[in-house]
């Protein structure tokens, strides 16, 4: 299976990228295999470049043959099977005018005409659930999470769905300030994806969120066994443990946090921020709420927080 790394490249060369992999194993196997009949080697030679032959052409298929099941990688994340790959790269090569069109309709804020366009891609591509999630990410890119989740729940019914799928719908409806429900779609998400530690930091978002804060507390260490260096879990359960009372563990997580590096991540400048305003320290919490506003103007309840850090008169 080939991962095309390159962001600049054309559609063109990406099917050429995708197609060459599984292509170039069944060269070399039917080279090999031929050599070896044009020069009489030993029977058992022979019978190996065949059976090579045959597991190169079983490989091709199961490359080849589009499959929307994600294939989940090391780190949690996951990605697709060649053929579905190729699927993609087409439906590009086909709606990309229209998409760039609907698109640059949606930043202009002019969304009957988009959502015109994007309904006829659908119709063209049949519902087809890649079109389905492009489209719904072409609205999430504009922050329409209304928009994006009546997609998302069309596609939910068209179609089988994923740990991905379920990690969006729990952020649309994280926006739009449905957090009971995210949280069902996060614990969907994990239980497809184990490896997965992103549906645990929303959930120990969430809880932090509705003020279940030993709830976030067991999320954000559920991220750290997955991976202890993350930043954002430590931000996150040192303000849950502040929330329950424990200022001194809590200033250990977001210490923590700040040694690792946020990444400018706005989300972990944000813990640091509430951290600092429950404790009382306005002065570094407007510092690092303004650094989360910064890197993200719409990072959650933003000017709400920074409304609370003015020093009285």
């Amino acid at each position: 299976m080939c991962v095309t790394s390159a962001e600049d490249i054309s559609i063109n060369r990406r099917i050429f990228h995708v197609v060459s992999g599984p292509l170039a194993s069944l060269l070399i196997a039917g080279v090999a295999c031929y050599g070896i009949f044009a020069w009489d080697a030993h029977d058992h030679a022979k019978l190996f470049f065949v059976v090579f032959v045959g597991l190169a052409i079983r490989d091709l298929l199961v490359n080849l043959i589009p499959s929307s099941r994600p294939i989940v990688l090391h780190d949690g994340t996951s990605t697709y099977n060649d053929g579905y790959t190729l699927k993609q790269l087409f439906f590009f090569k086909r709606q990309l005018p229209a998409l760039e069109k609907g698109q640059q309709l949606l930043a202009e804020g002019q969304y009957a005409p988009a959502a015109r366009i994007f309904e006829t891609v659908l119709k063209e591509e049949r519902g087809s659930a890649y079109a389905y999630r492009i489209v719904r990410d072409l609205y999430l890119n504009v922050h329409n999470y209304g928009q994006a989740l009546k997609l998302q729940e069309k596609l939910q019914e068209k179609h089988p769905v994923f740990a991905q799928d379920y990690l969006w719908a729990g952020l649309m409806k994280s926006q739009l300030e449905r957090h009971s429900e995210a949280l069902l779609d996060y614990q969907k998400a994990l239980d497809l994806n184990p490896l997965s530690k992103y549906p645990l930091l929303n959930m120990g978002f969430t809880y932090t969120i509705l003020a279940q804060f030993e709830e976030a507390v067991r999320c954000f260490d559920q991220a750290l066994a997955m991976d202890t260096a993350c930043s954002y879990s430590y931000s996150g359960r040192g303000l849950a443990r502040a929330h329950l009372g424990d200022v001194t563990g809590g200033w250990t997580d977001i210490r923590q946090a700040e040694d690792l590096g946020s990444a400018e991540d706005s989300y972990v400048y944000l813990h640091i921020g509430r951290f600092h305003l429950l404790t009382g320290d306005l002065t570094q919490a407007r510092y690092y709420l303004e650094k989360a506003r910064d890197t993200n103007p719409r990072v959650y309840n933003i000017e709400n927080l920074l409304q609370q850090t003015h020093l009285p008169a």
